[in-house]
Order: C-alpha cells, then structure tokens, then sequence
C-alpha cells in the first residue's frame, strides 16, 4: 500500500488547498509525477499552497474540554497505514510542543470520496471550496524537510511555494486529520488528506502569533 511504502520516509503532507472566506485560491495547472506502486521514493507536488485570512480562526476554535473528549475517544476503525500517517504528522508536531492531531471519521470520508473520483479520472485535481467548507486539502507527498526552507516568516512571506506545505501540517490550531487513498486503472495511488481547521493565515505563523518584524 501507498501509505507503507511511503510513510516511513515522508508525510502524508500536500498541496494544501484551504477554504475561507477572502481564500486566495490559485488552481493554475502545474507538472506533477503521479506516486505509483513500484516507485516507493517518488515525492511529488500538485498545485500552489494557498493561504487566507483569520476570519475562519474565529469560528473553528476548539475549548480544551472538547479537545480532551476528543483525545480519549477510542481508536478509530482505521488501517496500519492511516494509524501511521497519524503517528507521523503527531511526531512531527511534537517537536514543536504542537498538540497532537486526532483522527476525524468524517474527514477521512470526505477525503475518500475524493480519492476515488481523482482516481477515476486519473487527474491529481483539487476540490472545489464549496465540496469542503472549512477544510484544508491536500493531494500529493512533501517531505517533512520542507521544513529547512521555512524561517518563522508570517505567512505568506519569503518563499511561501517552498514552505506552505509544512507550515499546514505544523499549524497549532489545526486539530483533526483524515486520509484515504484509492487506486487508478493504470495503478497509480491517489492520496487525499483533509485538515481542519485549515492554516496558513496570513500574517500568522504555525507556531503562534508572530513577532511584529514578521509582520512590518
């Protein structure tokens, strides 16, 4: 499976696509390699990381009660590979001090019904903002070293195409995750991750409120 083969050397990060109001959306078709079977090492990229304003914040904050519950439900229903890719994107996010992501049901649903239509029609394609209301997207592999091109900038400064994959993936108030891969006719795997709430706020940073010569 996509997730064994690859996991173990990258996150199940992508192209992060997120939907707010005043989203900045660029779906401006790019160069992609689809991630196949018999190619483990393959790390591809689909699309721009986008980024929006803090009006979404607002109304997806989570009180600490809810986050608690949310932490001590059972283990979700999920495969070896799905528990992995969680335990990654936690792994990662607790070298930062980030508060774990926990595994959302309704969002690993969402993201298989995607999986399955991009697969049907063999084409790494974004949604659309109003199939996934408050939900980031993302839909190819990026190495978590990513990380060597982001230097605590606000979003979307410096050179965001190189970091806003990461930034998505770290960002702290993020707090559930779903993920699902489904097979083409020609054996390619497409892998579909839904985050929410969505990051990458402008003017913000993944780790918290940025410095004010982040943003001057």
């Amino acid at each position: 499976m996509l997730f064994s083969t690859l996991s173990l050397q990258a996150l199940a990060l992508f192209a992060t696509s997120v939907i707010a109001d005043a989203t900045i959306d660029d779906d401006t078709p790019v160069n992609i390699t689809k991630t196949v079977q018999d190619s483990p090492n393959i790390i591809s990229y689909a699309g721009k990381p986008e980024y929006h304003d803090g009006r979404i914040e607002s109304r997806s904050i989570v009180s600490e009660a809810e986050y608690v519950e949310l932490l001590n439900m059972p283990p979700p229903s999920v495969s070896a590979d799905q528990l992995e890719s969680l335990r990654l994107h936690n792994a990662a996010r607790a070298g930062r001090r980030l508060r774990a992501v926990v595994w959302d049901p309704s969002l690993e649903s969402a993201a298989r019904d995607w999986a399955n239509y991009i697969a049907s029609i063999n084409s790494l394609e974004h949604s659309s903002s109003a199939q996934r209301p408050n939900q980031g997207e993302n839909l190819a592999y990026s190495k978590l070293d990513e990380v060597s091109n982001y230097n605590g900038e606000a979003i979307p400064r410096g050179n965001f195409q190189a970091y806003g994959h990461y930034t998505q993936c770290m960002w702290s108030t993020t707090y559930k995750i779903g993920v699902a891969t489904a097979q083409a006719a020609d054996g390619s795997y497409y892998t579909v991750a839904r985050y929410s709430p969505p990051g990458n706020i402008v003017g913000k940073v993944p780790y918290g409120t940025p410095p004010s010569a982040a943003t001057g």
